[in-house]
């Protein structure tokens, strides 16, 4: 016989704060506030084996590390407070994992994008000399000035010359609208994530009409072991 206890019910629908989906898995689109510096922390899986008689062992794989980063929401409205509360009650605390963008602009767009592109060229900053790819920068958050999200694969990128780079995205799913460069609000990176914590704090400064708070902590463990 298996006993649960049963502390709140969810009467927010989760759907709703997840119109954008990359690869079947939800995109938060919550842009974090960064009027302060957002932590960023690499740690280490270590695990301590200890009967009490020996010295203890420590077993560290070396291939296990993750980094952990914490982003800040202050907002005010019940609608806002609201669509917080979904997102979390989704998450499940550390249960279920969610694209999560750094909001960041992290590429620059420095030529058009035309109608069924596979690629766009962006400002050199080093992606493909240092094999980005390979350590787990291959999606793109793109967000545009009129609100629009679109989502990328990177496949592939070259270096053009020294001021210019081309990334290769999605053959399957290509730009399906001509995009200028002025149109682009930014272009970020995202990972697969999931919260480092199982409870959350959320601070009604006066009430849930006013200020709220909140500040949670991704952990991202790589794309093999999400």
């Amino acid at each position: 016989t298996v006993r649960f206890t049963l502390e709140s019910n969810n009467k927010h629908a989760f759907e709703s704060v997840f119109p954008v989906m990359h690869n079947a898995v939800p995109v938060l689109t919550l842009r974090p506030d960064d009027s302060e510096d957002l932590t960023f922390t690499y740690r280490q899986q270590m695990q301590m084996v200890d009967n009490g008689l020996s010295v203890p062992y420590f077993i560290n794989p070396p291939d296990a590390t993750y980094h952990t980063e914490a982003y800040r929401w202050a907002f005010k409205g019940l609608v806002k407070n609201n669509d917080l509360r979904k997102y979390l009650y989704y998450l499940r605390g550390r249960n279920r994992a969610v694209w999560v963008p750094t909001f960041m602009d992290d590429f620059t767009l420095v030529a058009p994008i035309t109608n069924g592109a596979t690629s766009l060229t962006v400002r050199n900053v080093g992606y493909t000399l240092r094999g980005a790819r390979e350590l787990g920068r291959d999606a793109l958050f793109i967000q545009l000035l009129n609100g629009t999200i679109l989502t990328k694969s990177i496949v592939s990128s070259a270096v053009i010359d020294a001021n210019s780079e081309l990334i290769g995205v999605d053959l399957s799913a290509p730009f399906t609208a001509d995009i200028a460069v002025a149109d682009i609000r930014s272009i970020s990176f995202m990972a697969l994530g999931r919260l480092d914590q199982d409870g959350v704090e959320i601070e009604h400064v006066t009430d849930t009409e006013g200020l709220t708070k909140s500040v949670v902590v991704w952990r991202f463990p790589g794309p093999t072991a999400i």
